[in-house]
């Protein structure tokens, strides 16, 4: 097995940012992902959020290679009480994370064995793939998997004149929205950042959005703003049906 050992990227490393398309195209390279995040941050959770939205906008196929998570920094007192919290965030998503100290190598063979064994399984499915008798008659899974390995820039906006109201409809926009803490405000502020990287605030400009007018994607709803520098939406709330 050989690893790539590769810097933290910086937020907008998508778009070159701290170098970030030298790190992420040596990324596009690897065939499993380990995401070793510092537990000692202030807010860990946002860290792994920001990274996973870094490979999703620099290549879609980034965001669905297989990975596994390690929660860094356990001998730490800070990222200690930060674990549980950490770990069901992700849990509720369906994700198991690991928790280690590479300080004093303590779970760090748990990563190593987990890596092996997607690795294993991302060979099995590339030979399974390239085999003749591919057929697929779950079209239930296929719908699904699509469903989940949707672009953020595939999106199409819908407006209701009579409200002033604008619809982001897009299953990759959608599911980031769905999966994004709004308990922070740095999450808000992402997911504004992403809006505007995956081209819905300009399509929004271009197609007459105007200052006090509503932006709904999926359940958050947000109003258009254009007294700042950079126009876009904010006063983002949640919607119940």
């Amino acid at each position: 097995m050989v690893v790539a050992d590769l810097p933290g990227l910086l937020e907008g490393a998508h778009r070159g940012f701290g170098l970030g398309h030298e790190f992420l195209r040596h990324t596009e390279r690897c065939s499993v992902l380990v995401h070793v995040v510092d537990g000692s941050s202030q807010q860990p959770e946002y860290e792994f959020d920001a990274v996973r939205l870094e490979l999703e906008l620099f290549s879609p196929g980034l965001s669905e290679k297989l990975y596994v998570v390690a929660f860094n920094k356990m001998d730490l007192l800070e990222a200690y009480e930060k674990w549980d919290s950490f770990r069901k965030y992700l849990q509720n998503r369906g994700i198991e994370p690991l928790c280690i100290s590479a300080m004093h190598r303590q779970g760090t063979h748990d990563v190593i064995s987990a890596a092996h064994s997607l690795l294993q399984k991302e060979l099995a499915k590339t030979t399974v793939e390239d085999a003749t008798f591919s057929e697929n008659l779950n079209h239930v899974a296929d719908a699904i998997e699509k469903q989940r390995s949707a672009s953020m820039r595939e999106f199409e906006i819908i407006h209701e004149r009579s409200s002033n109201t604008w619809h982001v409809v897009g299953a990759g926009i959608e599911r980031f929205a769905q999966m994004t803490n709004w308990r922070y405000n740095e999450s808000l502020r992402r997911f504004q950042h992403a809006l505007e990287a995956c081209g819905v605030y300009k399509v929004l400009q271009k197609d007459g959005v105007k200052e006090g007018d509503t932006v709904i994607v999926g359940e958050i709803e947000m109003i258009w703003n254009t007294e700042n520098e950079q126009p876009g939406a904010s006063g983002i709330k949640k919607r119940f049906f």
